[in-house]
């Protein structure tokens, strides 16, 4: 090669160097703005490498460039700031950071104030530079086909601060998520059990839902009422004797909570024309739907001093509705007095259909006849067709009866009432 030639060969790398280095800033992997300044500080953006805030993370998305990261913080309401991790291509949209809390030192980590960014630059985004760059990019490097892709954020954030765990301590590696359908994992502290899923979960109707508490590890509670109020709805194991435990539903939300929860339908996927065995020791699931049994319910109901609340989900034109009967004073004697019924003291908006007639009642199955008729059985009537405190074809309430067709409280029956929920608490 002469010398002419080796002269318009180095004027030809020059020119492709300069055209390259002209769109350096968009080249540099696009988004690589480490690569594109160096110096932390320009009049682009203030970059803090190695940081990242681990509080108030509103949401988490990927496969991002740290210029839609920017520029979806925008467009957000309480996006203060966002972490980019470029070796991941993770954004996290920040809200405002805490005043007693500090930036964490975390290696590969971006963390940028949107306030130092120019919104008109990153929302303006030329879509004719865009494919220039692209042009430039495919002539610098031709192995590699360049793509700009904007990718859709969710949308929706709980946008009130998380809820405060008693006893616990959050273990998301890079601090607690906001966004919609995503849970936080959290451990209870020393010297306390987790009670359920260790999770709080921003959920589809952007609330926050806590599915877990934390109690002591010597806590033996007796019944729901010395569940910390805190708690959750769920299955907790319970002592109402010595060297005795149970497993039993709590609901942590009707009137303050603290019921254990006795019997509960819901779509009649559980059969309750059982037999004498079956509803004295209790069956079903406590999840779903369930009798807890008579033995158990003896047993707690004699230890203390407890009422009942019944909730019924009516249907009625499709349309549903709630209504309750409480009763200020509940218990059952044991086996040798056929479980009889002692229930007082109504108040609520379903009516009273259980006092009378069936305060003072034995409790009755298909193969054991307790009730006030002398040759059939109520619990194998067609009208009746369960199990109760019968007293003889007058009757005014039927829970266990067959769902859609015998339930009965008062003037409710059959297809109308939808659900029904029979709970326990003990008066202090």
């Amino acid at each position: 090669m002469n010398l002419s030639n080796r002269a318009i060969t180095v004027f030809v790398y020059v020119i492709l160097a300069k055209h390259c280095e002209s769109v350096m800033i968009d080249v540099c992997d696009r988004d690589d703005l480490e690569c594109q300044h160096p110096n932390k500080i320009d009049k682009t953006g203030h970059l803090e490498t190695g940081k990242s805030q681990q509080d108030n993370i509103l949401r988490r998305t990927t496969r991002v460039s740290m210029l839609e990261c920017i520029k979806e913080c925008f467009v957000t309401s309480q996006c203060m700031a966002v972490n980019y991790r470029k070796n991941w291509k993770l954004c996290d949209l920040l809200a405002e950071l805490p005043p007693e809390k500090n930036l964490r030192n975390e290696l590969g980590s971006i963390y940028t104030k949107v306030s130092t960014w120019n919104k008109t630059g990153i929302l303006m985004v030329n879509s004719q530079k865009l494919q220039s760059n692209m042009h430039s990019q495919f002539i610098c490097n031709s192995s590699r086909m360049p793509m700009v892709t904007f990718r859709p954020f969710l949308t929706f954030y709980c946008s009130d601060p998380a809820p405060e765990i008693p006893n616990a301590t959050c273990i998301e590696e890079f601090g607690l998520y906001r966004s919609r359908g995503v849970g936080n994992q959290f451990k209870c502290n020393k010297g306390f059990k987790v009670i359920g899923n260790p999770f709080v979960v921003c959920n589809e109707d952007v609330e926050w839902k806590i599915l877990f508490c934390c109690i002591e590890n010597t806590l033996k509670p007796i019944d729901c009422g010395d569940i910390p109020a805190q708690c959750s709805s769920g299955v907790y194991t319970i002592y109402p004797t010595t060297g005795s435990s149970l497993d039993v539903y709590c609901d942590m939300v009707t009137e303050s909570g603290g019921w254990t929860v006795i019997q509960r339908r819901i779509n009649g996927t559980v059969d309750f024309y059982r037999n004498w065995a079956a509803y004295e020791y209790g069956f079903g699931n406590k999840k779903h739907e369930f009798w807890l049994g008579n033995k158990n319910i003896h047993t707690l109901t004699s230890s203390g001093d407890y009422g009942l609340y019944i909730e019924l989900e009516r249907f009625i034109w499709e349309t549903s509705f709630l209504s309750f009967a409480r009763y200020s004073s509940f218990k059952i004697d044991d086996t040798n007095s056929d479980y009889e019924l002692h229930v007082d003291g109504y108040s609520g908006t379903a009516g009273d259909a259980l006092t009378d007639p069936h305060n003072g009642k034995k409790f009755s199955t298909q193969d054991r006849d307790n009730d006030l008729l002398l040759s059939r059985n109520m619990a194998t009537e067609e009208f009746a067709y369960g199990a109760w405190w019968y007293n003889s074809y007058w009757y005014n309430s039927n829970l266990n009866g067959k769902y859609g067709s015998t339930i009965k409280w008062g003037w409710y029956s059959g297809r109308i009432l939808k659900s029904t929920k029979m709970m326990i608490k003990r008066r202090h």
